[in-house]
């Protein structure tokens, strides 16, 4: 119903299927058509129990948003209510919400950009709205306990700078992924952490990953929150001789250490990982082994040795022969000593 009427008399009719990234257009004649993109944001949530006429009638959720993002009101549009299945619709039910955020529709298409929303604008409200929703602060924010959201990130204009990684991509019908955040109920160190030497990076570095209530994948890499590791003991203390990038940002759901290193040695040592000093996990023990000898350094120490064998042999005989001659030679002075003495009598 929403499809582009081939017989309609408006040149440049069209409907723009978000769901399959699809845009219909009606064109017709010679004359051109432009298409003119805005950078908007869109958002879905599940509001709890409350009818569809009193979230119309309210304008709270819209005022609410607003003010926590610092944006002028006319910046967001609830564009569909979803109502929940219910027998009546007077009885209070969940609504599914969507809205889009982003600079209206214009009504005359003009180059002055004045007072428009930048596409790193736009970004960063994703990633407040993401936070909020993963640190579990929408209640108090937006008046609404929402659960979960998904989130679509703005497409840049082909004016901007980033239309260029764009458009380097494959044509695709899903090739801007919805993100979902949800509070992060738990981290999982999918992979653990294999010690190498000390001073030597690990041989496996950890992978760890977060997700809310169900074990869906939570997209933290929205927003900037981070995740820090620290070296405990095995008395859970923390201590210090963990080096590399110990704070490092999510990709998604998931957060990749690709450097950590052990400055010190121990048993059962374990590292613990933590997002907004509220969400923790630990990996398993770790035993931290001492610096060992190498193999190399012993044949050094017996090359050593044997050169050190060899130049004695060669001394020996040496000081042998240094001996004998002066052996020989105190033995001709005693023979000219008697031989003068004998001389002296005569």
């Amino acid at each position: 119903q929403f499809l582009p009427n081939l017989n309609s008399t408006v040149l440049g009719e069209n409907y723009f299927d978000r769901t399959y990234q699809m845009l219909y257009l009606l064109v017709k004649g010679t004359i051109p058509v432009e298409i003119h993109t805005t950078a908007v944001i869109f958002v879905s949530f599940q509001l709890p129990a409350v009818t569809e006429d009193d979230f119309y009638s309210s304008h709270n959720l819209v005022r609410n948003l607003a003010l926590f993002l610092k944006i002028p009101s006319d910046k967001i549009r609830v564009s569909k209510i979803i109502p929940g299945e219910s027998l009546r619709r007077k009885r209070s039910m969940g609504l599914t919400v969507e809205l889009e955020i982003g600079d209206p529709p214009p009504q005359f298409i003009s180059n002055d950009t004045a007072g428009q929303m930048q596409l790193s604008e736009l970004q960063k409200i994703a990633g407040s709205l993401g936070q909020a929703v993963i640190t579990g602060k929408t209640s108090s924010i937006l008046g609404f306990n929402i659960s979960s959201m998904s989130i679509t990130n703005p497409i840049p204009s082909p004016s901007d700078s980033a239309w260029i990684k764009v458009a380097a991509q494959p044509v695709e019908r899903f090739a801007f992924p919805v993100h979902h955040v949800a509070f992060v109920s738990s981290l999982s160190v999918i992979t653990q952490p294999v010690a190498a030497q000390p001073g030597q990076p690990f041989s496996q570095q950890p992978s760890v990953k977060a997700v809310d209530s169900d074990g869906n994948c939570v997209s933290v890499g929205i927003t900037s929150l981070t995740l820090k590791a620290i070296l405990k003991d095995s008395n859970n203390n923390q201590i210090s001789g963990l080096s590399g990038n110990t704070t490092i940002p999510f990709s998604s759901c998931w957060a990749n250490y690709t450097d950590l290193t052990v400055l010190r040695t121990g048993k059962n040592c374990k590292i613990e990982f933590i997002l907004d000093d509220a969400v923790r996990v630990e990996s398993g023990p770790l035993s931290l082994p001492a610096q060992s000898v190498s193999s190399g350094g012993g044949d050094s120490s017996s090359d050593r040795a044997s050169a050190v064998g060899t130049t004695a042999q060669i001394m020996a005989p040496v000081i042998c022969c240094l001996m004998g001659r002066v052996l020989l030679l105190e033995a001709f002075m005693a023979t000219v000593l008697i031989l003068n003495i004998h001389l002296g009598y005569n």
